[in-house]
């Protein structure tokens, strides 16, 4: 079987047509244009002067994003609407069958058992498509915690001799963690990139099924123009209410923005960082990071590297695309407030550095817009606060004239209608609404249509997560606005792994230290509007009851027991939860399992490299060239004589480093005197030998 032409739009991915992108952004003008004429008259009415005309223009900028993102949902339900069948599957060749592809997954500080439970899901999902030997696995650790490090190594031997996989799954640890994420890619490309034609990006907590992969590569095949192919992971696994309302938007609604966004950005598309498959030799030939100018956090290295090796690979004439209908592919998403906001500082952060690339030479047009985009994601939080303090002054501002209120004629009226501006006002309000909320309404209505839900149940939940939505947005916009201010001025976040569980959800002290100004700031802007006008009063009370309620609303958002209790109702629920995929299934399962296989009590983590005579070999044997700083002999007898728990993380990984020490520390922890000992080690020396029956001179008693 031969492949088909690579200019022959095929039925698996949504190619770019003659007049579609053109046709959409022709919508989108028109949209958008009709808002910004129905808000203008309105404020000419009230007679334009001072801060007026300041609101116009923010008024616009805000209505550009709110317009852009209708038209995606919009458009998307009708490509939605109008193909019925899922895309066919492209031809599976030999040369496919025999394209070397590696998986990659970078890791930083992970919770390393769940990370190699996303492997070995992985692994056993290919094994059943019968192509397994093309594909090899990466552990690509940057981690700098010593516990979490170890326990990465045992896991990565244990799975490998479970999975007879030793030859297939690697492992290896980056002395230093130059470059972050990119610069972790950067380095397995340099020592093993020309192995490969294709890469897989995953998350830490990533897990893509294994006839996806295959999908993935199939289609690569059918076209060697196409340079990066990103699918669209659907949110999981959520256990709080703030968790489950982004799991069902993700479900529900993301599919039709994605095709929404697959149909305007054609063969220009965007890459997000992880579960999509990349043509390794033009991502090395073509998407070297550049230095961005003057320094960091607006300069410097660039944080969110993602879109712009998409738009690298867009300049070098290769395709970019989205392909919305690849099912099997999944991640998880923050479980509160406080855990998307961290993950906002850092992204917030890196799109900032994008404004440097937005006038780069020969960028793609349509890359540009992806910049842009991604800048206005939080600018236009800062737009929308800005927006919102000139309403309010401008009513303070009239208040204290003293003057009446006399409407004018405007252009509606010119046109011969007898509109009240009360009444141009609250069209003005449901023009907005519409934006905001007609592609959920297509969402629901699609979803009923298709038998995912009933159109009651329907309802209901997308009016639970419009509320939610609307009841954070405030918030949102305060901390974004923040963020868009303080980082300008110096201010970089930290690299940080993300949170991947409710834990013991969101205590009052968390909430309090972390929002009692926002909720100061909604006391006080409601009192000022209260003072000056009342119906100011009321209009403005969806901005700052959400900030006055801040705090426990967080908690209650936040909260695994009453995430459990929603999932018992079925409030937001999807699909999945109901008849939940195999893949996932054997996910939940693999990482207890691994969970336990780590678990030793106080016997865990950086202690076993030092105590364990199986850990230690293995630790030296992965990093036989790893000989470290030369430690002092003061840091070997406090280590030996205060315990573990006396020394830094960097003290701790300075003895790991060096093998050589390492061995010696090993030596003396069962071969010195106890008395010499610290209390610590004595008990872990007792604990050892009664779990594996042994004598401190590691002999057996048995």
């Amino acid at each position: 079987m031969t492949s088909p032409e690579p200019n022959r739009p095929e039925p698996w991915i949504i190619e770019e047509k003659a007049g579609i992108g053109w046709a959409f952004f022709a919508f989108w003008f028109f949209v958008w244009i009709a808002g910004v004429l129905l808000f203008s008259d309105f404020l000419w009415r009230t007679q334009i002067y001072g801060l007026k005309h300041a609101m116009i223009v923010v008024q616009a900028v805000l209505f550009a994003q709110v317009s852009f993102g209708f038209c995606q949902g919009v458009v998307g339900f009708l490509r939605r609407k109008s193909s019925a069948q899922r895309p066919s599957s492209p031809p599976t060749t030999s040369a496919s069958r025999k394209a070397p592809t590696a998986l990659l997954f970078p890791v930083y500080n992970e919770e390393p058992a769940r990370v190699l439970a996303g492997l070995e899901t992985t692994y056993r999902s290919l094994e059943k498509t019968g192509r397994l030997d093309q594909f090899d696995f990466f552990i690509l650790s940057d981690t700098r915690d010593p516990n979490k490090w170890i326990e990465e190594e045992i896991g990565w031997m244990a799975l490998s001799r479970r999975l007879g996989g030793l030859s297939r799954i690697h492992y290896r640890r980056r002395a230093e963690n130059v470059g972050k994420k990119a610069g972790n890619v950067r380095d397995f490309l340099e020592k093993w990139g020309q192995r490969y034609r294709y890469m897989v990006i995953f998350d830490a907590d990533s897990v893509i099924e294994g006839e996806t992969l295959t999908h993935l590569v199939d289609v690569m095949e059918t076209d060697p123009k196409l340079g990066i192919l990103q699918t669209v992971p659907r949110l999981w696994r959520a256990q709080t209410l703030f968790g489950r309302a982004l799991q069902f938007a993700n479900r529900v609604y993301g599919e039709h923005f994605s095709r929404g966004l697959a149909t305007w950005q054609g063969n220009h598309g965007n890459y997000w960082g992880h579960n999509a498959i990349i043509r390794v030799k033009a991502f090395m030939d073509h998407c070297d990071l550049p230095h961005l100018p003057y320094r960091e956090p607006v300069g410097g290295s660039i944080l969110s590297h993602d879109f712009v090796e998409a738009a690298l690979m867009r300049r070098a004439g290769f395709k970019v695309m989205l392909t919305p209908d690849t099912g099997g592919t999944w991640e998880e998403g923050p479980e509160n407030l406080f855990d998307s906001l961290q993950r906002d500082r850092r992204w917030c952060q890196g799109n900032l550095q994008h404004i440097w690339l937005l006038f780069a030479k020969g960028m793609p047009g349509r890359n540009r817009i992806h910049f842009l985009n991604g800048i206005l994601s939080y600018a236009g939080s800062l737009l929308w606060f800005v927006f919102l303090v000139l309403c309010t002054l401008v009513v303070v501002q009239f208040s204290r004239t003293g003057l009446s209120f006399v409407p004018i004629d405007g252009m509606l009226r010119s046109w011969g209608l007898e509109i009240s501006l009360p009444t141009q006002g609250a069209l003005v309000l449901g023009y907005t609404a519409m934006l905001l909320l007609g592609p959920k309404v297509l969402a629901w209505y699609d979803s009923v249509r298709r038998g995912h839900t009933s159109a009651l149940r329907g309802c209901c939940n997308v009016f639970c997560e419009s509320l939610i939505s609307a009841w954070i947005a405030p918030t949102m916009m305060i901390f974004h606005s923040f963020f868009m201010i303080i980082i300008p001025l110096g201010s970089k976040t930290s690299w940080n792994a993300q949170a991947r569980d409710a834990g013991d959800g969101v205590s009052f002290g968390t909430a309090f230290r972390n929002l009692w100004l926002v909720t100061l700031i909604g006391i006080i802007w409601g009192a000022v509007a209260a003072y000056y006008d009342g119906a100011f009063f009321w209009w403005l009370s969806p901005i700052f009851i959400p900030l006055i309620t801040s705090i426990p609303v967080a908690m209650l958002l936040g909260s695994p027991s009453v995430g459990r209790t929603a999932g018992q109702k079925k409030i937001l629920s999807m699909p999945e939860e109901s008849a939940s995929p195999e893949v996932l299934d054997v996910l939940i399962q693999g990482t207890a399992s691994m969970r336990e296989d780590l678990s030793r009590g106080n016997l865990q983590g950086a202690s076993l490299a030092f105590l364990d005579p199986y850990v230690n070999a293995l630790h030296i044997r992965i990093n036989p060239s790893v000989s470290g700083e030369e430690l002092s002999r003061d840091l070997i007898d406090q280590l030996l004589t205060e315990g573990m728990p006396s020394l830094s993380t960097d003290q701790i990984e300075a003895c790991l480093k060096n093998t050589e020490e390492l061995r010696r520390i090993h030596h003396q922890l069962w071969f010195s005197s106890r008395d010499n000992l610290a209390e610590y080690w004595r008990v872990r020396l007792e604990q050892y030998s009664h779990l594996h029956g042994v004598n401190r001179l590691g002999f057996s008693k048995r």
